[in-house]
């Protein structure tokens, strides 16, 4: 018998089901894959299923892991880096760090082998907007839209 657990304990087959339905989709939402930079260096978000089985011949317990990505990965060369020139200082060093953290990921990139794959301590944070956007349709209620007058000198 195959047991099959995540780190975080979520099942395997549910799991696998939602990539299945997200990739199935991901024509519809995303566009198709020639939409996106060709890239040589990726970052894959997934959850790593970890597993052990019995080998017949053998029957020595075998451990297993396998990281299980969501359809698309994030190419690490289509990232560009911010401008970190700013009046805003916290806006500057935020630019700063974040050109840090991908040229960090560049070079530990850089010294992987062909087909290589490390796990790296990155975090992934999930966000939901607010909200739908909402267009300024009204100009009589905008204070910030007013008529614009010739001022004599």
């Amino acid at each position: 018998m195959v047991e099959i657990t995540t780190r975080t304990g979520l099942d395997l087959q549910a799991a696998l089901g939602l990539a299945t339905r997200q990739a199935s989709q991901s024509n519809n939402t995303r566009g198709s894959q020639t939409d996106f930079v060709k890239s040589e260096f990726w970052l894959n978000l997934g959850i790593t299923f970890e597993w052990d089985e019995i080998d017949e011949a053998t029957a020595q317990k075998v451990a297993h892991s396998q990281l299980i990505t969501i359809p698309f990965g994030v190419s690490l060369d289509a990232q560009k880096l911010q401008p970190v020139t700013s009046t805003n200082v916290e806006f500057a060093r935020m630019n700063a760090g974040k050109n840090h953290l991908i040229n960090s990921l560049r070079e530990l990139a850089a010294t992987l082998k062909p087909g290589e794959r490390v796990m790296t301590n990155l975090e992934v944070q999930l966000v939901r907007i607010n909200g739908e956007n909402t267009e300024a349709s009204n100009v009589k209620e905008n204070p910030f839209v007013q008529p614009l007058q010739l001022i004599k000198t």
